[in-house]
């Protein structure tokens, strides 16, 4: 099954990619980005720190790490950051902090796209049929058309909401936060608002869905598998996805419990229908942090489903990171997740990251964001690129920021093609073409293989010239090919 599902892969992804290409963004080509959180209180009003009274200590170090953060982004060859704005923010104030925000990342060279969240009160409060003017709640409509027509084709795309197949978040959010648990058939009138709000202001602007965490696509693709090639296929695909952290779940008969549970049919649901049904939207948002062996697979099955349905869109990997086992700490009446760093490899962190994307931009996909770029500390359940800190002016990379920083040093700008090396039983290859010629590769076994003649040089993860003769050996560390005579990426 896994070499029928490589070969059919990068079959696939051949195929795929004129079709994939998002048409929006500054730079033509591939842009890679990283993911800093921005709070409201950052700028609010647009003002500057000394002049904002009552911040904490806390506060003032967030403030200060945003700004060291987006000013290193370029160090690092990242091109875009993800701004959430929230409904219960709304307000000329708003529109003064947004453009602040916006106006920083300008300065530093990147782009930005918004993420639009909603009250979860919303959803108690939608006309009954939609109204030719506004959709189904005006006061909604009216906080996304003034958010549009202030910024316009600034924001590179407007994501409306955020994962909301797993339920809606008030304005405090957390583990232990209640959800409001809403049906596509909601959410779908949610996205029908925005997106004639957005596009009454500009036709061009590009609108994406909520995205959806990487836990309930697998289940949907898993579900599907079960349906068409039976339990074991199905619980073979949720083994490859678990290998970076994944739930709980062993053998066929938890794998078939939880296929049966009411909450998992209704995160399916969701699922299933919102890549079926694109309500107008322009682009497909997915995240995506479980193991990489089940990503192709994955990807194979988004893009069945859009195919069946006849609405294949472009993709926007809007959150990419590489999950550690954690656990749910309680102090007092907070509650979050911490990582358990025993868990955690450096190099598997790093080869995950570049495995990952590759896939992803081998696809078509144009706009992919590592989440998140940096911590205080490791509260989350997805490893930063750069150690835990609390030193806003502190960078200290980890083995996968290195190799981050030499994918988006190569890619940028660049767009996937038809592969240059012979397929051979064990090797994942896909190439990138534009300023330079690039061939990713690695393999599920060490294999020798022959450099042929318009390779000039290779490099390991981190970008080092690796010495060699015509032979090469590849084993599950990716490698770059370079081709021809182009500048090598810095």
């Amino acid at each position: 099954m896994r070499e029928i599902n490589r070969i059919l892969l990068i079959t696939i992804f051949a195929l795929m990619l004129p079709s994939l290409f998002p048409l929006s963004g500054n730079a033509a080509g591939i842009s890679i980005g990283m993911e800093t959180r921005v709070p409201p209180f950052v700028w609010k009003d647009a003002l500057a720190m000394e002049d904002f009274p009552g911040l904490t200590a806390d506060q003032k170090i967030m403030w200060k790490s945003v700004e060291a953060e987006i000013a290193e982004y370029r160090n690092w060859g990242a091109q875009w950051n993800v701004i959430t704005v929230d409904q219960w923010s709304s307000g000329p104030g708003q529109l003064l902090w947004l453009r602040r925000v916006i106006e920083t990342h300008q300065k530093n060279g990147l782009d930005v796209a918004l993420r639009l969240m909603e009250d979860p009160s919303v959803y108690g409060n939608f006309t009954q049929t939609e109204s030719a003017e506004y959709g189904y709640n005006k006061k909604y409509y009216e906080w996304v058309k003034s958010i549009a027509q202030t910024f316009g084709r600034l924001a590179i795309y407007y994501f409306i909401g955020n994962e909301t197949e797993l339920g809606v978040h008030g304005e405090r959010s957390g583990p232990g936060e209640p959800r409001t648990l809403v049906t596509y058939e909601q959410y779908r009138k949610l996205l029908v608002t925005a997106i004639k709000a957005i596009k009454s202001v500009d036709a061009k602007l590009m609108v994406a869905n909520c995205g959806f965490s990487d836990y309930p696509l697998a289940l949907a693709a898993m579900d599907d598998i079960n349906r068409r090639q039976g339990l074991v296929d199905a619980q073979a695909f949720w083994a490859k996805w678990k290998k970076s952290g994944g739930k709980p779940v062993e053998g066929l008969p938890g794998v078939y419990r939880l296929l049966r549970n009411a909450e998992t049919e209704r995160i399916i649901a969701f699922v299933k229908q919102a890549i079926r049904d694109p309500a107008g939207s322009d682009v497909l948002q997915l995240h995506y942090y479980g193991g990489w062996e089940a990503l192709p697979i994955l990807l194979q099955w988004v893009n069945q489903q859009m195919q069946e349905s006849r609405s294949v869109r472009p993709i926007v990997a809007a959150e990419v990171g590489y999950y550690v086992r954690s656990r749910l700490v309680q102090e007092g009446s907070k509650s979050y997740w911490q990582m358990d760093m025993n868990g955690y490899s450096p190099t598997e962190h790093a080869e995950q990251t570049v495995k990952d994307f590759t896939l992803l931009l081998g696809a078509g996909v144009q706009h992919a964001l590592y989440w998140h770029m940096r911590a205080r500390d490791n509260k989350a359940m997805v490893a930063a690129l750069f150690e835990p800190t609390r030193n806003p002016a502190e960078f200290t990379p980890t083995q996968a920021a290195n190799a981050f920083r030499m994918l988006a040093n190569t890619l940028n700008g660049l767009s996937a093609a038809a592969p240059r090396l012979a397929d051979t039983k064990g090797l994942w290859h896909f190439h990138f073409t534009g300023a330079r010629d690039v061939t990713l590769a690695w393999a599920e076994h060490p294999l020798q293989m022959t450099l042929p003649p318009g390779v000039r040089e290779v490099r390991d993860m981190s970008g080092n010239p690796i010495q060699r003769d015509t032979q090469l050996t590849i084993d599950s560390r990716p490698v770059y090919l370079l081709w021809g005579t182009a500048s090598p990426p810095h």
